[in-house]
């Protein structure tokens, strides 16, 4: 049997963009807060966030806008004072080094219907995916919160993440800078590159995620893979690398 959509149709928002977001869970509260710069034309990205869920700071640069090399920065640590770096060139021929779509539209069996969010006039979509519940709200051209609404798998947890000073334009150059203090070495072993830096990605398609310890062990340890992912001789790009790709 086919789902019903009511209401409006999913919109589509800028994929060059600036946006913050704040993620929270029932458990832990704020666990994480996160900017966004998305360059879906000058294929180039920067995602920075901030909290328990990255167990400190992170910052994720893409920027196959560059030549003659691209290059993918990893820059991390427990504190704004203590960050390391790891740095990688990559191929910058559009071939390879594609900026991936940020927003996802729900899945075919999504509902939708008009509600009211913190004042704000919008539509709630909703669906299931894994015997689990998610949703996404939003305006015509803002993006405002998405969510797993429900959950009955042990150690799983729900979510939300809220969207603010969304700016459907193109992100200043100072946007894709590393963190003050931060001191990358130079760049090695190019790869072809396929994605995003920016933190949310597809964020419709998340897997069903674990409770944050877990979470953010695994978090915490994405300088250390990518310094020696980028020593070995076949380096792929993390793709763990997000604090949100859950």
């Amino acid at each position: 049997m086919l789902a019903i959509s009511l209401g409006a149709s999913f919109p589509v928002y800028a994929e060059t963009f600036t946006v913050q977001t704040v993620e929270s869970d029932p458990t832990h509260g704020v666990v994480v807060r996160q900017t966004i710069a998305h360059d879906y034309v000058k294929r180039r990205s920067m995602m920075k966030a901030k909290g328990l869920l990255v167990q400190g700071v992170l910052q994720q640069i893409r920027r196959c806008d560059r030549q003659p090399k691209g290059w993918y920065a990893a820059i991390g640590g427990p504190n704004a004072s203590h960050l390391t770096c790891t740095n990688t060139s990559i191929d910058p021929d559009p071939a390879f080094c594609q900026q991936s779509p940020f927003w996802a539209a729900p899945p075919a069996n999504a509902t939708s219907r008009r509600v009211t969010l913190n004042g704000t006039a919008c539509s709630r979509w909703s669906w299931w995916e894994g015997g689990e519940e998610f949703a996404f709200w939003g305006t015509p051209t803002t993006p405002l919160r998405a969510a797993k609404i429900f959950t009955a798998k042990a150690g799983f947890s729900t979510y939300a993440i809220d969207f603010t000073n969304f700016v459907p334009a193109p992100p200043a150059l100072s946007e894709f800078d590393a963190l003050p203090g931060a001191v990358c070495p130079p760049a090695k072993a190019t790869r072809p590159e396929r994605g995003s830096a920016a933190g949310l990605g597809r964020w419709g398609r998340r897997a069903a995620r674990a409770e944050l310890p877990a979470r953010a062990a695994a978090n915490a340890a994405v300088a250390t893979a990518a310094a020696a992912a980028a020593a070995a001789p076949e380096w792929t790009a993390p793709r763990s690398a997000s604090p949100s790709t859950r």
